[in-house]
């Protein structure tokens, strides 16, 4: 059983691993756009950069900083499926409440409301995401490697 402590701090290190992510893509995006060689590679470089840190950041919140292995030559273990599923929640949640604040900005209070209850879905459906890789990170489930195919 968690501490509220540790929980909060799961909570936090969600929010940090969101909007790193979100900012890979907010680089990423201005890289394309980027008009010479130079700034297109040093906007590449940041989003790598970000990458890294949003990486340690998840491996902190997912497995107390211990190393796990993702992924093999040929296939995507269930670590790695579960770990981009966490991402790309977190980064949904992100965007959920950019969208909402939008929305409330504009004064459309019912569209704001609903996107809440999505919000809401969205996260219960990443906690037990992450309870899941947690418990595979535990060494509870010895066929944590085995997934299908990449496609």
């Amino acid at each position: 059983m968690k501490t509220k402590t540790e929980k909060a701090l799961i909570q936090e290190l969600k929010y940090i691993a969101g909007n790193l992510a979100n900012s890979e893509e907010h680089l990423l995006e201005t890289a394309r756009k980027a008009q010479s060689k130079e700034d297109k590679i040093k906007y590449l470089k940041l989003a790598h950069s970000a990458r890294l840190v949003r990486t340690e950041v998840m491996k902190e919140m997912l497995f107390g900083g211990k190393e796990i292995d993702l992924s093999d030559e040929r296939k995507r273990t269930k670590f790695g499926e579960l770990w981009c599923d966490i991402k790309h929640k977190l980064i949904s949640n992100i965007h959920f409440i950019e969208s909402i604040e939008k929305l409330v900005s504009l004064g459309n209070f019912d569209k704001a409301l609903e996107l809440l209850e999505l919000w809401d879905l969205n996260e219960k459906q990443l906690d037990i995401a992450i309870a899941e890789i947690i418990r595979l990170a535990g060494g509870e489930d010895e066929s944590a490697g085995e997934s299908n195919e990449n496609a």
